[in-house]
């Protein structure tokens, strides 16, 4: 059973996993091209997408509309969500109850369109195949999905004009359309609640929404830049003599710290620790910035701090004959207690920890209680074996 804070943070590029307090959202790993023109006259308004908040809202071209009326046109004093997702995608399948209960409330002033895009992943074409996957799917959501459903199919309209012309790159996405037929919002339908009753209520700033969202792409292209940044100098450690590992390892250090208040803030530290123990075996100096994280930057980070603690105890890993146990130990009950406790993966760890320590009654102990607070039955089984293990 494990576990990670990332799933698996390798060398080449780390995995953008939900790891900050943001809403999560599923990768297109096709992502689409972003060719659709402005579908606003020319002003001198900055622009940093193809679509965003004050332009009219394109055309909403489906294949096939699978559940509820058909949407033709945006109807004047009528307000509109078209939200892509896909059967695919976790989080978009989460907020399904949501916007069920948003179009109930808003019965009449608002329709809500969830239209599957991207359904058919890297190269797969679509097929009709596809299509039938997702009204099975469909039927057997329900009441989970009470609004309207449409097909974005294999012409892929409204992942090209809506998805890739607004440069978003997960799912789910939702686009609020006002009265007037202008798109009034773009973003995660889990942070629309507020925007979503102002704009029925017509007291929304359209203009203020713009500037946020030119401001937020601004911050998404910078971001992008550091995890490039990182990204390439993480790609010289292999190869290099020490003197330029540890220049690099300084280099990864200044971006982490760069880079800590962004979204990949958690992927650059840990890409960086990583980058310690696992790239150029520096050992002492990856439990010196262990210790740096843990005391800053992962103080109340539970998985993280599980994170570090297990890949010095990982009995598959590389540091298990080279781990620093009491800071491991430190680690897994720092963990522990910002768990409060309650975490069977904690728990987990920290068994591991005490059970290579030497302490097989404390590992036995810690584990029995994993198992009590787990919940999943492959879960169970995996702690089981471990504490048989730790019993033998």
């Amino acid at each position: 059973m494990h576990r990670s804070l990332l799933s698996t943070v390798a060398f080449a590029g780390l995995a953008l996993a939900g790891v900050s307090a943001l809403p999560t959202i599923a990768h297109a790993d096709d992502k689409p091209a972003t060719t659709a023109a402005p579908t606003s006259a020319p002003t001198a308004t900055a622009r940093v997408a193809d679509l965003q908040p004050g332009d009219k809202a394109p055309a909403l071209l489906v294949e096939a509309f699978l559940k509820g009326d058909a949407v033709s046109e945006f109807k004047q004093g009528h307000v509109y969500v078209v939200e892509g997702w896909a059967t695919w995608c976790g989080p978009c399948i989460a907020m399904f109850p949501h916007l069920s209960e948003l179009q109930k409330e808003y019965e009449g002033k608002v329709t809500i369109i969830g239209v599957n895009v991207w359904e058919a992943r890297g190269r797969q074409p679509y097929t009709p195949e596809t299509r039938t996957k997702v009204v099975n799917f469909l039927e057997g959501q329900g009441d989970r999905m009470a609004y309207t459903v449409a097909y974005d199919g294999g012409a892929k309209k409204v992942a090209e004009t809506y998805l890739a012309a607004a440069n978003q790159n997960g799912i789910p996405a939702a686009f609020i359309v006002d009265g007037k037929g202008i798109v009034a919002w773009v973003g995660h339908p889990a942070e629309m609640d507020d925007v979503l009753k102002a704009v029925v209520e017509g007291t929304w700033d359209v203009n203020k929404a713009r500037d946020s969202f030119i401001e937020d792409m601004r911050k998404q292209e910078r971001e992008m830049k550091l995890m490039e940044d990182f990204q390439e100098a993480m790609g010289k450690l292999e190869g290099a003599d020490a003197t330029k590992q540890q220049e690099i390892l300084t280099t990864l250090k200044s971006l982490a710290k760069e880079g800590a208040e962004t979204n990949f803030g958690p992927n650059f530290a840990i890409g960086t620790l990583m980058a310690h123990w696992q790239g150029v075996k520096d050992i002492a100096g990856g439990n010196a910035y262990a210790k740096e994280l843990a005391a800053g930057t992962f103080k109340d980070n539970a998985r993280a701090l599980n994170y570090m603690a297990w890949t010095l105890v990982d009995p598959e890993g590389d540091l298990k004959d080279k781990a620093d146990l009491d800071l491991a130990l430190s680690l897994a009950e720092q963990a522990d207690k910002v768990s409060e406790g309650k975490s069977a993966q904690v728990l987990d760890t920290l068994a591991r920890v005490h059970f290579v320590r030497g302490d097989k009654a404390k590992a036995i102990e810690v584990q029995t209680k994993a198992i009590s607070l787990e919940t999943d039955a492959e879960g169970k089984e995996a702690l089981q074996k471990s504490l048989d293990e730790y019993k033998q």
